[in-house]
């Protein structure tokens, strides 16, 4: 007897395949220029998170600068990133256990992407770093292009977003703002319905400067704790 066919699978492939294709953001290079390092999804966070059917779908930033892309196989998350390892925590901390990334196994709990999926250029100095200022138009074009789509594809409860710059790529895509200071509405608990029907959570970004300072550890667990409990309640 056939299988039977996945019809989010197959819409993820047309979403994987637009995205291969897309070159609008002129300062930005497509992952697609490097097919060894591709993946067919829609990004490398997916390739450790692509459940589409996930409960929990999170929104990070960006991805490297293509230097430290191409020279670190940033084609699969970093599994000494601190950020990463910091993630598995606060999703712990949410009730649910993820494994910590490790390359070629997909965990497959929950679903992570990015609010811009292409790379940013390379390091004048030649640095090697995930920093960098992305216009604020490459995240307004990939969130009506594909972050919104993804949300929308995946159908999750609640969306979490990684910091300022990942939530206002996901409410722009959505017609949606937010007033007032992030770390302010972040403090306040406040969340968002998006027209899918998930619940947007604003999130700290867990990089190890901003658990250093403007949101600490036991700030941000508890963030991650609010979340969970709405999850068990909902």
């Amino acid at each position: 007897m056939p299988q039977s066919i996945n019809p989010k699978a197959i819409e993820y492939a047309k979403l994987v395949a637009e995205r291969k294709a897309c070159f609008d953001c002129a300062k930005l290079t497509n992952p697609s220029k490097y097919p060894d390092l591709d993946s067919n999804e829609i990004g490398p966070y997916s390739r450790w998170q692509g459940n589409l059917d996930a409960e929990i779908l999170i929104v990070g930033q960006d991805s490297s600068d293509i230097e430290t892309y191409l020279n670190f196989g940033g084609d699969w998350p970093g599994e000494s990133v601190q950020t990463n390892l910091a993630l598995v925590q606060l999703v712990r901390a949410a009730g649910i256990n993820i494994a910590p990334p490790r390359r070629g196994y997909a965990d497959d709990r929950l679903f992570f992407t990015n609010a811009v999926l292409c790379l940013k250029p390379a390091n004048p100095e030649k640095k090697r770093s995930m920093r960098g200022k992305i216009s604020p138009d490459y995240f307004r074009n990939c969130g009506a292009r594909f972050l919104r789509p993804t949300i929308e594809l995946v159908c999750p409860r609640a969306v979490a977003t990684l910091g300022e710059p990942a939530l206002k790529a996901t409410l722009s895509a959505f017609g949606l703002r937010a007033s007032g200071g992030f770390l302010a509405l972040v403090d306040s608990g406040r969340t968002f319905d998006l027209s899918c029907g998930a619940r947007l959570f604003p999130m700290c970004h867990p990089n190890p400067t901003v658990l250093n300072t403007h949101r600490l550890w036991h700030q941000q667990e508890a963030d991650w704790k609010h979340l969970g409990r709405w999850l068990r309640a909902a």
